[in-house]
């Protein structure tokens, strides 16, 4: 009994951390500009990580599938994307696990991030 219940809560320890930074949604180019890089961050930490673009680039008003597999848990999540001209944009905060489609925007000036 001893056994199979250590085997449960190892497992469950384990999807846990499996499927704490793992996130699956649509992304939207509506910004007006191509993004040439895309980064996310836990919302509390000032490091980038590595690039997730699995495509060159996503041309304004295309899509493109994400899969965002991170060990670090967080609740919120900044996404940073870069344009052809070298400018960085900042969409911050956003709660990725109620992400299916998310929309990168920018009307009169501001970011928007448009999500369900």
């Amino acid at each position: 009994m001893k056994t199979v219940l250590y085997t449960l809560l190892v497992f469950f320890h384990l999807v846990g951390f499996a499927a704490a930074g793992e996130y699956k949604f649509t992304l939207i180019n509506k910004t007006g500009f191509e993004i040439i890089d895309l980064y996310v961050s836990p919302a509390s930490q000032n490091e980038w990580g590595d690039e997730i673009l699995t495509v060159d680039t996503i041309p304004d008003k295309e899509r493109m599938n994400v899969h965002v597999s991170r060990k670090e848990k967080a609740e919120n999540w900044d996404i940073l994307v870069n344009n052809e001209n070298g400018v960085r944009f900042t969409y911050p905060s956003l709660k990725l696990s109620e992400v299916s489609t998310l929309i990168l925007t920018v009307k009169a000036g501001q970011l928007m991030a448009i999500y369900n």
